[in-house]
């Protein structure tokens, strides 16, 4: 392994989420789980199978594992992205004219969630921002800033 590869794996190493003191809990995510295929999970049954009957059984096992990882993210990782601001500081930037955000969206499929750029914001009774509009590729929506996730990208318009 180069250094470089080997600095990339570490880097990538590090927990996106909770990491568990229990040895019996799942381990966190990291960028590895989405980047480096695992495939020590899969065993090769015994008995006469064609080499089409493993393929498809390796596909399903790679779907199951996306669909675990996805679930994990939208349940570990993503409520660390929709911070509610009444539980940290003021120096937290509330959701803005611009920002680009991840419209959550449970009836799409997984990786299809849409990036969008807020256009306008409503603020509640205490000021604080509870509802955006935001254009993504297929219009202009009306969301709960609950269901969007601020980007740390800047927009170039």
């Amino acid at each position: 392994m180069t250094l470089l590869a080997e600095a990339e794996f570490m880097v990538n190493s590090r927990p996106l989420t909770y990491v568990p003191l229990d040895f019996d809990d799942d381990l966190p995510l990291t960028p590895n789980d989405f980047l480096l295929p695992k495939t020590e999970f899969i065993d090769h049954p015994f008995g006469m199978f064609t080499d089409h009957d493993l393929l498809k059984r390796t596909w399903r096992e790679s779907q199951r594992l996306a669909d675990l990882i996805w679930k994990r993210w939208v349940k570990e990782y993503l409520p660390t992205l929709t911070r509610r601001d009444k539980w940290y500081r003021d120096s937290d930037r509330p959701l803005a004219i611009g920002d680009v955000v991840v419209v959550v969206d449970s009836q799409l499929p997984r990786n299809q969630w849409p990036l969008g750029k807020i256009e306008q914001v409503f603020p509640g009774k205490d000021d604080m921002v509870r509802v955006a509009k935001v254009r993504t590729r297929h219009g202009l929506y009306t969301r709960p800033a609950t269901k969007l996730c601020r980007l740390d990208v800047h927009s170039s318009s």
